[in-house]
Formats: C-alpha cells, structure tokens, sequence
C-alpha cells in the first residue's frame, strides 16, 4: 500500500510552507532583478530611438535651410535665373527648380489673394506648399517671390523630392524605415513605403509631440519612434511629423535573450529547493504515514494492531494516544452499534407493548446486566406497568405502586443503585419478580421534565459504575424517550385520523375500513349482516334554540345511549352531524338476521325517544333508521351505506321516529325525489307556480269575506299540479321556505291589483311553513312586503298549523305576537288533527280556528263529530276567536254550522279553489251565495 503522506492534505501544507519560505526571497530578488533589467532595457532603445529620429529631424530642418538659401539666391539673381531655366539639374542640384505664377499658389491654397498668406512673400518671406490638382497628384514645393514688391514676376519655387528630403538612399540605414508624413497623416517622403504607409493608419502616434508606436507589416512588428516638426515660424505650413522604425525583434533581441537565460535558472531553483523539500517532508513524515494506516485499520473495524512508532518525538506521543483512542472507540462503536439497531427496530413499531419488547430483548448488549425490566410511571396516579420477559421471551405485564416521592427522586437524579434485601425495597422492583438476592440499577426515562418510565437494570455482582457508564445509559434512556413519545404520537394520529373527536367512535373512515374487513369475513363465513342509518330527528332545532356547545354535549349521551344498545358483536359509528352507523352482526339465515337487526332498531329508536337533560334543558328527540342487509341490498361499503341512508329518508318521510328497510322500490323513489327537487327549482325560476283563490264566506250572510291563496304548478309537460303532489317533497328537499315566500309576495301583489284594477279586495290567507315561522326576518319581510304593495294589516292572514306551534310554543308566541301588531290576522289551519290542547289555547295569538274537514264529513249523522265541532265553537267564542269550518259541501253541514254560530264556512259547497281571473270576476259580481234557512234569524240572536 502506498505511503499516503507523500500527497496528503499535511504533506501538502508542509510542502507548500517550506517552498513559500523558500522562494520567497528567491522570487522577490527575481522578479526585481528582472523588472529592473526590462525596464533599463527599455529605456535604452527608446532613447536610441528617440535620438534617431531627433537626427533624421535635424537632417531634414538642415536640408531645407540649405534649399531657402539658394533659393534667395536665384531669386535676387536673374541671369541665374536663366541659367538654371535651361539647366536645372546643374544650378541646383537635385531639386527641380521653376518659376510659378500666383494663380497657381491659389489654385493651390483654394482661397483667393485676400485669404493667401501674401503678407510672407511680399516680406521677402518663404512658403512650404503643396501643389496639385488631386491629393495623389500635389508635389511640395519651397517657394519665394522673386520681386516681393511684384508678385507679377513670378514666384521662384524648388520641387523637394525624398532625394532633397532625407538624402542620398547610399546613405540610408537599411535596418531602418525613415517616414515623413503632412499634417492629416499622409506619407510624404519615405525610405520604406509599406512600413510607413502600415504606421499612417495608427492613432497612437498622432497626439503627442513625441512618443513610440508599433505596428505589423507583413509579419514582422517594428517598433518606431517619432517627432514632430515644426515649419509653421519659418515656412508659413502645418507642422510634418518624423518617424523612424525598426523590426521589435532586433531591437529586443538581447532582452529576450536574457529572459530565456534568467527563466530556465529560476526553475532550476526552484526545482532544487522542491527536491530538498521533498526529501526532508519524507523523512519527517513518516511516522504519521504510520498513524494514518492505524486510523484506516480502525475505520476497517480492525482494532487488534496497535501503531507503533519509535520516533522520540510528538509523533511518538501521539500514537500512543491514538492506540488508547481507539480502545474506547472499539467499545463506543460496539454500543453504537446495538443502538442503533434498537433504534431502527423501534422506529419501525407503533404500539407501545412492541417498543417494550424489542427494548428488553436488546438492552443487555448495550447495558450489560443479568436481568432487566421496564416499568412505565402513569402521570397522574401514584401506579406503574411493570414489564419483563418470561423465559420464553413473552412478554409479562403487571401493575405496581409507584410512591410520589420516587417520582421527585428520579427528576434530580440521573440512577438508584438497591439491594434487593433492603427493608425499604421500592414495591415496582418487587413486582418484577427477579430475585431479592440481586443489585437493582433504576434509571430514570425523562421526557419534557416529566418521569415516564424506569429501565431496571438487576445484577448478581455490585455494579460500579463510572461517568462514562451513567452517560450511556442515559443516552440509551433518552432513546426509549423518544421511542415511547413516537409510538404515543402515532396512536393519536390514528385516533384523529380514525375516531370521532366528540364522542370517541369510530368516524366514517375507520367505518368503512372495519365494513371492508367485516364484508370479507361474512363472505368467508357465508353469512349476513345489517347496516343500520340513523339520523336525528329535528336535530337542528337543538343547535338553533339552545346553541352548539348544548348540542354537542347531546350528541355525546345520545352516543353513549346507543353503545348501551349494542350487543357484543355490534358497533356504532359517527359520520359526522347527527348521523350515526351500526354494523349489526348476523346469521346465514337472512331472515333471522332481519329479525335480529329489527330489534336492534327498536332498541336505537327507544334509547332515542326518551328524553335527555342538557344543561338544565329537557330535550326530547327521535331517529329515524335505514336498515340495509348484507349481501342482498350490496356487496360493498359504499353502495351498502348509500342505500341504508335511502332506506333512512323514506323512514322520515313515513312520519320519522320509525325505521324502514330498503328495497328496490325506495331506491326509484329517491330518484324521483331527486328528479322533482330539480324540477320545483326550475319552476321557481321559469315562474311556472301560480295562486288559486278559494272563497271564506260569511255563514250568515253568505257574502265573501276572504280567501285562502292555495298554490299550484302549471308545469310545462305534466299540466296543472296539485299541491298534495309536491308540497311534501318540498318540505323534505329544504324548498319548502322558498315556496312559501314566493306565495306570500304573490298574494300581497294580487291584492295590490285588485285594489288598483276597481276590484274591493278581500282578506287573503296565506299558508306559513315551520321553517319560514323559525326564520329571524320573517317579521321584517312581512313588514316589507306590505309596505311594497302598500298594503294594510287587515288584507293579509296567515295560516299555520297546531303541530308547528307544539314543536317551539314560546318562540311561536313570540312570533305571532309581532306580526299582528302589524294589523294581520292569525288563523290555526286543521285544529283539532295535532295535540289539542286547552292549556295553550289562551296564550296563543290566533284571531280564528279552522275545523279540520275530518270533523265536517260525518257532521250530519255523527253526533260526536257535532258535539266536538259545537264545544270548539263555544270554546272559541269565550276566547274572542272566530270559527271557520273547511270542507262543507253540502246543505245540511252548512245548516248545523250556522245553527252552532260557526262564523265563517270555506268548501266546495260554495267554489272550489279558482284561478286568478275567475276569482276576481266573482269578486267583480258582489252577489251573496245562497244564505241557510234561519241563518239571518242566528246572525240577530
């Protein structure tokens, strides 16, 4: 295996420390020296350059004072002038010599003689010009007037040519490029025309009087120096710039040879000074190499080679600590090892008696003892659960006291060290049966600063215990902390997730999770079973009069009540509300099971019937129960609950406090319901009900005096509905109140007609729900309504029932009483069908009784019924209240009416309920019906 310290994070750390103190100076002094010597080196060709283009500008300044003064002289010189005309070569050398005219100076200048610089000329002065008619074609000509007084003479001028410029091309310096360029960067004279072109196109050169530049010319870099030249004092022109260049590599050739030397004998310092560190790193580090593979051998779970290291240093010290260190990490790992097997058995558990369990099996190979027991501490008793295991591993379960002052104990103190033969032995070390001749070690469970349980530990030998032991077992004991508070969590996550928060029973979920379970045993064992739908009757009323928390705590005993009704087998369950549900057991027979869950049924309606104290409140309540049987009514938990709860409101509708079987035929029945519920809402909004009027007349008289509005649904494909057709369902869908108040506007807006069509309108009865009389805005909307139509008190009744007046007397009486403050009249409708009874009677608001027809039918030849319809008419009489009998249809009931002083008669005897037009033309004629003999005779006495 190789040696790890030759690349480990130390080795590098000691090896970049030693080269940085190393290489420091080393590369300071280098990088000085080498800064030093570019630099010199620089300055040196800069200067060189600078000096040569200095030369070139001296040169070039010389020339032209030279070429000024033999101008001077061949303008003051005519037969010079001749001369030199035939021979210019030999009169002034190189330079062309000629005579131009003013016009051409213009020309050239592009001004006229009043923008020329003349006043230079006429000073005997001398001008440096370019002449030309295209940029390309302009020449540079020195020129001089040769009469300055005359410019008619002529002006004596020299064409300059390189030859003039920079001399002779023997006398140039091939290695370099001499340029001249005007005042906009153009070359004008040049030894090396490329070069100096590839330097015109730069910017760099062009701001500054004096400076260096470099530039590419066909691969090859120069580098050029260059200077400004100054004519504008002298020649009257724009300053020419002078540059010279040179290739960079001859000018640099020595400095980059030197960088090559100066760079190879830096590395190979470099390279000496890493080879010595290397070297020294390598005979220090060994010793750690070998630490190093002692640590691998203990991550390899190898704890039997010590590292031996014999270096009489640190190094040596060090391994001896790591041998000791990793004794005690052998035996931590060890024990680290079992917890965490205990933890990941642990957490794999929910219940607590498996917690327990798993903890006793595991607990010696982490707290060596010779016996163990558990015994969990109850919060708020002064008892414990003692918990052990029996020679078979089964676990043992027993109680035990648990004194107060242990309890406080065990919060300060992190364990208790008894011997089972002490006198005051604690009575949960007793109860785990392990015998007194042993040593008792308790250590405590600890949670939020509570005590919740004991590990006990039990030896043959006195323990001793260390720091680092009671650490142990203290970190174990936090684990059964955490374990225990996990399995009490889940618990209560499945309580929430499963039972009722309210009563405790088994919520809808948990339901049809058990029904799943119970439906696969029954079909196993080929047998039946009952699903029993129970529902409250008029539960609501409960919430609404005397409020939730009274409900809530009804709901709690009814629950109550209906465990008490089930048998062993049974269980009931909450969904939610006022629903509950029962599974009832049963038997292959079917009919036995119907037998049997009946009179689990009767026993539910029973329990529910008998009244209930709440809170000082005596509540009376029923329910109403839909029985579906397994396998016939469904197969599964869904269709056999949603057919139980159709057997249940066809048990309400048969008058509730009953329980009803479901059978196909209840099922076509609920869709139907649901059918007509859709239907009654269409109708509301697509206006299809509609008011008949049937006449109250007058006994004595025989004269109209009211009318009671009876609603009918003209609908679109059945025709014209009676009310005995949908108005139950109604009630049962919750529409009930939405008919109602449609009703009672239609009838105030009718009477509103009557009055503005001419017609004398007539008091107009109007049926009132017991929804719409438990409503808080029933005052407020009659209100509305009669000053909307602008209507009086007296034009409207209302007509209730003498059952709805039972179910809540006092907030009935409350009530009525507001609404005929108003002027409306209240009438009871079918008296005498409900529970009649006198005791009320006087404390009712009701201006008159409406005899039911029962009484009215057999009125002739039933001398009860006459003696039940003559005593209410007297009762009614001495309470102030007015009498009117509905359902008279013949001759003789309207006599014996008249003849007991029945005020008002409404039957078909008269009419029968008309449509709104056919109502008010009778109301139109104002003609009596036929009055009863002796009725006048009754009305004067």
């Amino acid at each position: 295996m190789p040696d790890k310290t030759w690349f480990g994070k130390i080795t590098r750390r000691l090896f970049l420390v030693f080269l940085l103190f190393a290489l420091v100076p080393t590369t300071v002094l280098t990088f000085l020296s080498f800064r030093y010597i570019s630099n010199e080196s620089t300055r040196q060709v800069n200067r060189l350059q600078d000096e040569q283009v200095g030369v070139m500008v001296d040169s070039l300044l010389g020339r032209l004072t030279v070429l000024n003064e033999r101008l001077s002289y061949l303008a003051e010189d005519e037969e010079l002038q001749l001369a030199v005309d035939g021979d210019a070569e030999a009169a002034s050398g190189k330079e062309r010599y000629s005579v131009l005219s003013i016009a051409d100076l213009e020309a050239a200048q592009g001004s006229r003689e009043s923008a020329f610089p003349a006043a230079r000329l006429r000073d005997g002065g001398v001008l440096l010009v370019h002449i030309g008619a295209a940029p390309a074609e302009k020449k540079v000509y020195l020129v001089r007037a040769i009469d300055p007084g005359d410019f008619s003479a002529g002006l004596a001028a020299f064409q300059l040519d390189v030859t003039s410029v920079l001399g002779e091309p023997d006398s140039w310096d091939l290695r370099l490029a001499s340029c001249v360029y005007d005042e906009q960067s153009k070359v004008l004279f040049a030894t090396e025309a490329g070069v100096c072109k590839a330097f015109a196109g730069l910017d760099a050169y062009r701001g500054n009087y004096r400076g260096l530049a470099t530039t590419n010319h066909e691969g090859v870099e120069y580098y050029a120096g260059y200077k400004s030249i100054y004519l504008g004092s002298v020649y009257g022109a724009h300053d020419w710039r002078a540059l010279v260049a040179r290739p960079s590599m001859e000018i640099f050739a020595a400095s980059e040879e030197f960088k090559r030397d100066f760079f190879s004998l830096v590395l190979l310092v470099v390279l000496l000074i890493s080879l010595v560190s290397i070297f020294l790193i390598r005979r220090q580090m060994s010793p750690l190499g070998q630490i190093m593979a002692g640590i691998e051998r203990v991550a390899r779970k190898d704890y039997g080679r010590a590292v031996e290291v014999s270096s009489g240093d640190e190094f040596e010290e060090l391994a001896d600590a790591f041998n000791g260190m990793s004794e005690r990490v052998a035996h931590q790992l060890l024990t680290q090892a079992s917890m965490s097997e205990i933890d990941q058995l642990i957490l794999s558990r929910v219940k607590k008696e498996d917690i327990i369990q798993i903890v006793l099996e595991q607990t010696r190979a982490v707290l060596p003892a010779d016996n163990i027991a558990m015994v969990l501490v109850q919060q708020d008793a002064e008892l414990a659960e003692v918990y052990r295991l029996s020679g078979a591993d089964e676990l043992i379960h027993t109680g035990a006291q648990f004194e107060s002052s242990l309890r406080q104990r065990f919060m300060q103190d992190d364990y208790l060290l008894l011997q089972g033969t002490d006198s005051e032995t604690p009575h949960y070390i007793t109860a785990t049966e392990i015998p007194s001749r042993f040593y008792f070690q308790s250590i405590p469970v600890r949670q939020e600063d509570e005590l919740i349980a004991l590990i006990v530990l039990a030896f043959k030998q006195c323990p001793e215990f260390g720091e680092d032991d009671v650490t142990l077992a203290q970190n174990y004991a936090d684990r059964i902390a955490v374990a225990l508070a996990n399995a009490e969590w889940e618990q209560r996550l499945y309580r929430q997730a499963h039972y009722d928060g309210l009563t405790g029973l088994p919520n809808r979920m948990s339901f049809l999770d058990r029904l799943g379970q119970n439906i696969t045993r029954v079909e196993r064992q080929q047998e039946t079973m009952g699903i029993l739908f129970i529902d409250l009757d008029n539960f609501k009323l409960v919430n609404d009069t005397l409020g939730h928390p009274v409900g809530d705590e009804f709901i709690k005993l009814v629950a109550a009540r209906f465990e008490d009704c089930m048998r062993a087998e049974d269980s009931v369950s909450r969904l939610g509300g006022d629903e509950f549900v029962i599974t009832a057991a049963g038997s292959a027979d079917h009919e036995l099971t119907v037998a049997s869950v009946s009179r689990v049924a009767n026993r539910i309606l029973e329990a529910a019937a008998r009244p209930l104290t709440v809170e000082g409140h005596e509540i009376r309540a029923s329910a109403s129960i839909g029985i579906a049987i397994y396998p016939k009514d469904g197969s599964d938990p869904e269709t056999l609950l949603k057919n139980a709860d159709t057997a249940m409101y066809h048990a309400k509708s048969m008058g509730r406090g009953k329980f009803q079987f479901y059978s196909s035929e209840l099922n076509a029945q609920l869709l139907e319901l649901m059918r007509l519920s859709t239907d009654i809402r269409n109708a509301l909004e697509q206006h299809e009900f509609e008011l008949h009027y049937q006449p109250k007349v007058d006994t004595y008289s025989a004269r109209i005096v009211g009318a009671e509005a009876l609603v009918r649904w003209n609908h679109p494909s059945r025709g014209l509905v009676r009310p005995d057709e949908f108005i139950k369902a109604a009630e049962g869908l919750g529409l009930i109140s939405a008919i109602g108040d449609w009703t009672l506007e239609a009838a105030c807006r009718q009477q509103r007609d009557w009055r503005n069509s001419g017609v004398v309108p007539v008091r107009v009865a109007v049926n009132i729900s017991a929804v719409q009389l438990q409503q808080d805005e029933m005052f407020a909307k009659i209100d509305s309504l009669l000053t909307k139509y602008n209507l009086e008190g007296a034009d409207l009744e209302l007509e209730i029932t003498e059952n709805l007046l039972v179910q809540d007397m006092e907030s009935a009486v409350k009530v009525l009483s507001q609404i005929r403050s108003l002027g409306v009249a209240v009438s009871i409708d079918d008296y005498g069908t409900g529970y009649s009874s006198l005791s009320y009677m006087k404390e009712l608001p009701v201006d008159t009784l409406k005899l039911d027809s029962c009484f009215i039918i057999d009125l002739c030849e039933d001398s009860a019924d006459q003696a039940i319809v003559n005593s209410t008419i007297v009762l009614a009489r001495n309470l102030n209240m007015k009498v009117l009998a509905e359902g008279v249809e013949t001759e003789g009931q309207l006599q014996i009416l008249a003849s007991y002083g029945c005020n008002e008669i409404q039957g078909h005897y008269f009419s029968q309920a008309l449509p709104e037009q056919e109502f008010t033309a009778l109301l139109k004629m104002d003609q009596p019906f036929a009055a009863p003999e002796g009725s006048q005779a009754l009305a004067d006495s």
